[in-house]
C-alpha cells in the first residue's frame, strides 16, 4: 500500500462497510510498512493479510491467491496488475468467487 487513491479509498470505505456489519479483509500483495498500513492496522477490525514484501509483478501470487479466493463469495481488486492475477488465479484455481 503505496500513497495514493486507492489507498485512500480504503482508509474511507472500509471503516463505513464494518459499522454497517460488513465484515472485510485486505489482501496486499506488497505488505510493505507505510504510513496507510499503519493506519488501517489502527482498527482492530480490519484483518490484513500480506502475500510478500517483494515486487506485485512477481506471477507466483497467482498461485498464492488461489488459497485465498476460496475463502470468499465476492473480491474485489485495485489496480495494475493486482487484477490480472486475481483473474488468473480465479481462472486456474476453479474458483467461484465473484
Amino acid at each position: 500500500m503505496a500513497t495514493g487513491g486507492a489507498e485512500k479509498l480504503l482508509l474511507t470505505a472500509l471503516p463505513k462497510y464494518l459499522d454497517r456489519g460488513i465484515p472485510v479483509e485486505i489482501l496486499l500483495l506488497n505488505g510493505s510498512n507505510t504510513p496507510f498500513l499503519q493506519k488501517l492496522s489502527e482498527d482492530q477490525r480490519i484483518v490484513v493479510h500480506k502475500l510478500s514484501s517483494g515486487s506485485v509483478y512477481n506471477p507466483l501470487h497467482i498461485f498464492r491467491l488461489m488459497g485465498h479466493l476460496r475463502k470468499y463469495e465476492i473480491v474485489h481488486v485495485h489496480l495494475f496488475p493486482s487484477i490480472y492475477w486475481c483473474a488468473l488465479a480465479k481462472i486456474l484455481g476453479f474458483q467461484s468467487c465473484k
